[in-house]
């Protein structure tokens, strides 16, 4: 995975992201290893983090259809500013609208569903089994 994030590409659409999901993209995180990737880089707010609250972001995270489906984004609140939870969710592919759109919902069993401080896309919410960290 390559850190660095192509603004330009960032989804603004569920058709967005889903044709980004699709793609060969190398700059958005895709699995829990990209996840660590970020956390190790400098160029991440997710290096900012405390371990305590990049653990509970990280394991909250579900993956599905080649992308990040959903997770808990309570624990990024304490130690990033809006504009740096905004970069996270760039490194996932959502540009702020995207992401906006989808908050407010985890994703439970192939279904995006209301729970505050939690997002979900419609695009890569699939039933799924948590993958091990």
């Amino acid at each position: 995975m390559n850190v660095a994030i192509d603004k330009s590409k960032l989804a603004n659409t569920e058709e967005e992201y889903r044709a980004l999901v699709n793609s060969d993209a190398n700059w958005i995180a895709r699995t829990p290893e990209d996840v660590r990737k970020l956390r190790s880089s400098q160029e991440s707010p997710l290096s900012k983090l405390s371990d305590a609250d990049f653990e509970a972001f990280f394991t909250s995270l579900t993956y599905g259809n080649g992308g990040i489906s959903g997770g808990s984004y309570r624990p990024l609140m304490g130690g990033l500013t809006i504009k740096e939870i905004f970069d996270v969710f760039a490194s996932f592919g959502m540009a702020m609208k995207y992401a906006l759109d989808n908050q407010e919902a985890k994703c439970q069993n192939g279904s995006c569903v209301y729970e505050w401080g939690s997002f979900c896309s419609h695009v890569t919410c699939i039933p799924q089994k948590k993958p091990p960290n």
